[in-house]
């Protein structure tokens, strides 16, 4: 399993346990990411990292040995502070909430 931490507002690869409370694992044998938001995150940078995860399952990440790995991946997000009451439309992708709108 890798581990990619949140910081700076982009994903990293690290060799131990996260330092941040936003992070994503990485298990290439099942082809899955989650994406884990602790307590300490605020909603902007938990919205931002869901936003990146996504794009990450689209078209993948590099890892510090070269390799793309993420795409076809499927995403999972496990958040351990509450909602606060959000709106589901908030709740979602931009894509899931309100569709695609033609004007």
């Amino acid at each position: 399993m890798l581990i990619f931490e949140f910081r700076n507002r982009e994903f990293a690869q690290v060799k131990e346990t996260p330092s941040t409370d936003v992070y994503l694992q990485v298990n290439k044998e099942i082809g899955t990411l989650e994406l884990c938001v602790g307590k300490g995150a605020n909603l902007i940078e938990a919205r931002t990292a869901e936003r990146q995860a996504r794009s990450i399952s689209a078209s993948g990440v590099q890892c510090s040995n070269g390799e793309r790995i993420g795409v076809g991946y499927q995403l999972s997000v496990n958040s351990d502070s509450s909602d606060g009451g959000l709106p589901d439309r908030l709740k979602k992708s931009v894509t899931e909430a309100y569709g695609q709108r033609r004007f």
